[in-house]
């Protein structure tokens, strides 16, 4: 007959998740001063479990022989390889019911950035004190396996163990202690965290959220469980029965390390009612359990299912030669921690970084269903391992079935679902929907050949222009931020809007006449334009044939690549190391020359329009100014910027103007210094190249 001795401390936390949920409900703005009852629980749990791993596992492998942990290594090893293989195939098949795409806007971080992730400092502690008392899990782990090993060759080790088993025992009375506690501790956590599930607002992360808890749930905590007890001498509820404790903790406070005693307690439980829990058993147990927190059990590899997202999201699909690159990686970063795991993986599959920021928003709500299915999947892992050792390993026909109906009903219900999801069409860059505040009357040449020079005459260019009621303006379209159609096909942007105010002060009408670099000073000269808006550089050769503002922003200059480029061409010396790196930049701007001169030893291609560098072949680089490359790597998340300390030179970006028309020239800086002096920049540069309006 099945013994659930953990029922109460169930009920009780059933009840606190319960009373936590009504207390955020109804008291939603104060709920948060809970917070501290939260994670005063939380610590009370963790304070005996570093003790507790520690000496479960040195007990553990103590006991053992040389041949019986031989023998649980290679079970463990069966059990996980299955598991691997089931969680991967799950892993493929749930993004294919994700609905389609029809036009989605990638807004990107300027904070992306490679990650590199380091095993041997998270595994190997060069000091354990150290590493206990930063709560390094993973190295304490590390340090009680070699410990526990090295015992085995002692002789006299039982004594020892003895007096570990009481510290042992001693660490499981604190956790008992504690647990008692659990219906205020969860209570708070539940009502603390209750006004953090705003975070599931944005709309791409909804279908995220959905796959991870079909398969954190179905896949780890249904799917998985059923199909071992195929093999084991339990059923499905009676393994999972006396694991409700440690779910309950795991998916409210997402913490899995907290839960290890539980586990531990609820292994025990089952192996009495299978009538095999002698001491060695629980050598094996009180090895397993620890051991078991840095396995990639199915629990923690469905992490893996967001970078399946992030191809989905990003419309990069997930090549096929790649799955092999992710099953292997992605098998041996699962021992690490999950952000430098995926951080690494976005990286080698080339996906974009911006993706991270995915990531960690995910984490709040992910993180509790990525406990909860590792709890399932170590305890299935153990309790298959210990019927193993003890040579109790069976077969269910009737089981078998029953868990393949799960799978393919499962599975039947997903595709289903999400069948009935429309298909994801989210609003456009929001950079194309930007207008121009209060605009004067305006209209745009198409061919500058169509107007006529002003006269030459005693007026003056500032009089003229007053006179005529028509400010002549030329613009370049490839300089986005400054100037670019929207998405009504209006010319608008930073020196746009600049160009609108400086109009209505004058109590003019607005004339824009497109140009590009190479002839900006002909038209000037000419007589066809009366200023050029649009992101112009001061430059020594330009001095010589036009006259300037004063500097409005400081440009510095920067390289552009692909986001997986980032760390390996982050110096200059790194980049003349790769003569095959082709460097790009606008044709006809200072820029483009500038890249003749720095880079001497690579081919520097001019472009017609920026947009001709996202299909260039890699590894290139695009050599560019600060304001339009943060614009343009806003709306491109599969690029980031490189700043290197060489290549730091800066241009100052001003309004060009005729070389004689110095009233024109006056006015226009005494009328900055006025915009200036009202903000005005300030919040015309967060609209138009950051986008924070």
């Amino acid at each position: 007959m099945l013994t659930y001795p953990h029922k109460g401390l169930t009920l009780q936390m059933v009840l606190g998740v319960f009373v936590g949920l009504l207390i955020g409900l109804l008291f939603k703005e104060q709920a948060h001063l809970l917070a501290p009852v939260g994670r005063a629980f939380i610590m009370l749990l963790q304070m005996p479990v570093l003790i507790f791993m520690f000496c479960s596992i040195i007990v553990g492998i103590g006991s053992m022989t040389l041949r019986d942990a031989k023998s649980i290594f290679s079970s463990a090893i069966i059990f996980l390889a299955g598991s691997w293989l089931f969680t991967k195939v799950c892993i493929v098949l749930i993004p294919l019911a994700l609905p389609p795409i029809k036009h989605i806007h990638h807004f990107a971080s300027l904070l992306s950035a490679g990650s590199d992730i380091s095993l041997i400092n998270a595994f190997i502690p060069e000091n354990p004190f150290k590493s206990f008392a930063e709560g390094a899990v993973p190295a304490v782990v590390v340090f009680s396996l070699f410990f526990g090993l090295a015992l085995l060759h002692v002789k006299n080790r039982f004594m020892l163990l003895s007096n570990i088993s009481v510290a042992q025992e001693a660490s499981m009375v604190m956790v008992r202690f504690v647990t008692k506690l659990s219906f205020f501790g969860l209570a708070a956590i539940t009502a603390s965290g209750f006004h953090r599930l705003g975070h599931m607002a944005l709309p791409e992360l909804k279908y995220y959220y959905l796959a991870f808890i079909f398969g954190a749930v179905f896949v780890s905590v249904v799917m998985l469980p059923l199909l071992v007890t195929v093999f084991m001498p339990i059923s499905y509820h009676r393994l999972m029965l006396p694991l409700m404790p440690a779910l309950l903790l795991a998916v409210v406070t997402g913490n899995i390390i907290i839960t290890l005693p539980l586990v531990l307690s609820a292994l025990e439980t089952n192996s009495k009612e299978c009538g095999f829990m002698d001491a060695k058993t629980h050598g094996v147990i009180s090895a397993l359990v620890p051991l078991s927190i840095n396995f990639p059990v199915s629990g923690k590899l469905l992490n893996l299912l967001f970078l399946y997202f992030a191809s989905w999201h990003y419309q990069d699909a997930i090549k096929t030669s790649d799955e092999v690159l992710l099953t292997i990686t992605g098998f041996l970063t699962s021992f690490g921690s999950a952000e430098e795991g995926i951080n690494y993986l976005l990286d080698s599959l080339k996906l974009p970084h911006d993706a991270m920021i995915l990531f960690e928003a995910s984490l709040e709500i992910t993180g509790k269903f990525i406990a909860l299915a590792r709890v399932a999947s170590i305890s299935a892992l153990c309790f298959f391992t210990i019927s193993s050792f003890e040579h109790r390993l069976t077969f269910k026909p009737k089981t078998l079935l029953l868990g393949i109906w799960v799978v393919v009903a499962s599975f039947s219900g997903w595709f289903l679902y999400m069948g009935k999801e429309k298909p994801l069409d989210q609003e456009e860059n929001p950079f194309a929907s930007l207008s121009i505040h209060q605009p004067v009357s305006s209209t745009i040449v198409s061919d500058s050949a169509h107007l006529d020079a002003r006269p030459h005459g005693a007026a003056s260019l500032l009089e003229s222009i007053t006179a005529s009621k028509v400010l002549r303006v030329g613009f370049n379209i490839n300089t986005n931020p400054f100037a670019y159609f929207n998405k009504y096909g209006e010319l608008v942007g930073h020196d746009i809007e600049l160009a609108h105010r400086l109009a209505k002060d004058l109590g003019v009408d607005l004339v824009f006449v497109p140009f590009t670099f190479s002839e900006l000073a002909g038209l000037l000269k000419a007589g066809t334009i009366d200023i050029a808006m649009s992101g112009v550089s001061i430059t020594k050769e330009r001095l010589l044939h036009m006259g300037f503002s004063n500097s409005y922003a400081m440009s510095e200059h920067v390289l552009v690549t692909k986001d997986y480029n980032l760390k390996e061409f982050d110096t200059l010396l790194a980049i003349e190391k790769r003569p095959d790196v082709i460097i790009a930049a606008l044709a006809g701007s200072s820029l483009y020359e500038e890249a003749r001169l720095r880079f001497k030893n690579h081919r520097v291609t001019p472009l017609t329009s920026y947009g001709d560098f996202i299909g260039m072949a890699d590894p290139s680089l695009l050599y560019w100014a600060t304001p339009q490359a943060t614009h343009w790597i806003l709306q491109n998340p599969q690029f980031g910027m490189l700043k290197i300390a060489k290549l730091l030179s800066s241009d100052e970006l001003a309004f060009a103007m005729p070389k004689d028309a110095h009233d024109l020239i006056d006015y226009v800086n005494q009328w900055m210094g006025m915009q200036k002096a009202s903000g005005a920049f300030d919040e015309l540069y967060k609209k138009w190249v950051v986008g924070n309006n």
